[in-house]
């Protein structure tokens, strides 16, 4: 099938499976697959030498932030009181991207060429944000830009709160897609693209920076402030979300609240908006990442699902029993702890519920999903 033909199809699925409402880039899908048939996709070339002398390694960040923003392939400066110090490659290199430069020195002034490798997540954002950069994507990343696209406007709404637009992205990713074990635990499948979101939204899988950039893009699209947050999980460098609701910053891991193996339909909401302090008790968090004080949207906080005693929880379960709900979640806190099943069974008797199922760490508080039957 053409190239054309093939984008034709998705973006008239998209068209005829979403509704109109205004994006933030685009005001309606169709308008975006129109940007998108129009471009000539693949690798942009962009090169250049910048006029002037660069004097100072603030004007040279500024120059080289202001090429990346761009998608800029290579370009040239000439430096003068150029060391290698000042003008270290690794004051300006991150995940994003990937730079090498050459070039030669004279005296105290340098001719450099800086050439970058982009990360398909930053050249879809940008894309996404600036569609004059619409170019550089490849066609699995334009089908992929296109999908997310036609996701948000399927399950987000005007008239949703942010939570409510942040809960549905987050359920979206979840429900749908898996953790890649294999590249995960085997060298040979972790490649790229595992950990793109065109892995994650064409393949249906991917790692923490596939969910996280998803969730991310998904989100922006739907008018929401997110960004990346980095640190360590179990030992391993682990990437997530730092999201911004009524002023207040939370963080919310989609990694951790899509446990192995994969349950198609499950959703766990055991890192959904934590507090720096809250996400401590699991995760190392780098010292540059924006600091997260908000608790009002934390899941189980927000939803009156925090239990301190044996009769809240009671309480709390014959509520949703008595209403058909027999999967349902909670969180001890405030001192009570579960040491066995014994309270959360008290709740089916009489009820002809002859099986419970805890999922949860007894002896100390923390988050539990039940399930009867």
């Amino acid at each position: 099938m053409k190239i054309n033909t093939l984008l034709a199809a998705i973006c008239a699925a998209a068209i005829f499976a979403c509704p109109t409402e205004a994006a933030p880039a685009f005001e309606t899908v169709g308008e975006l697959c129109t940007e998108l048939l129009n471009t000539a996709n693949g690798s942009l070339s962009t090169s250049y030498e910048k006029p002037g002398i660069i004097t100072s390694p603030t004007q040279w960040q500024v120059a080289v932030n202001e090429a990346t923003r761009d998608l800029t392939g290579e370009i040239t400066l000439t430096i003068s009181g150029f060391n290698e110090e000042d003008y270290d490659l690794d004051k300006i290199a991150d995940y994003n991207m990937s730079i090498s430069a050459s070039g030669r020195v004279q005296g105290n002034m340098a001719k450099i060429t800086y050439s970058f490798t982009y990360s398909p997540n930053y050249r879809i954002l940008r894309a996404y944000e600036d569609s004059s950069l619409l170019p550089v994507l490849n066609n699995d990343e334009l089908a992929a830009l296109t999908k997310a696209y036609s996701i948000v406007r399927d399950i987000v709404t005007d008239d949703m709160t942010d939570y409510e637009k942040e809960l549905a992205i987050h359920d979206y990713i979840v429900a749908n897609y898996q953790y890649d074990v294999a590249a995960a635990t085997n060298a040979e499948d972790n490649v790229v693209r595992t950990h793109s979101i065109t892995g994650m939204l064409l393949e249906g899988k991917g790692v923490c920076e596939a969910y996280s950039n998803t969730f991310m893009l998904m989100c922006r699209m739907a008018g929401l402030n997110c960004e990346l947050a980095t640190g360590v999980l179990d030992g391993v460098k682990h990437q997530w979300n730092i999201i911004e609701l009524g002023g207040e910053y939370y963080n919310v891991d989609l990694t951790s609240d899509d446990p192995v193996p994969d349950v198609s339909g499950r959703v766990r909401y055991t890192c959904f908006n934590l507090s720096d302090e809250e996400l401590s008790k699991t995760h190392t968090i780098d010292e540059e990442n924006i600091d997260c004080t908000g608790v009002r949207y934390n899941y189980y906080t927000y939803n009156n699902l925090v239990v301190t005693s044996r009769d809240e929880l009671l309480i709390l379960l014959n509520d949703k029993l008595d209403r058909g709900i027999r999967e349902i979640t909670f969180k001890t806190s405030g001192g009570y702890i579960l040491y066995d099943a014994s309270d959360v069974s008290a709740a089916a008797e009489g009820r002809g519920l002859n099986s419970v199922t805890v999922v949860g760490e007894y002896g100390k508080e923390g988050v539990f999903y039940v399930t009867y039957s």
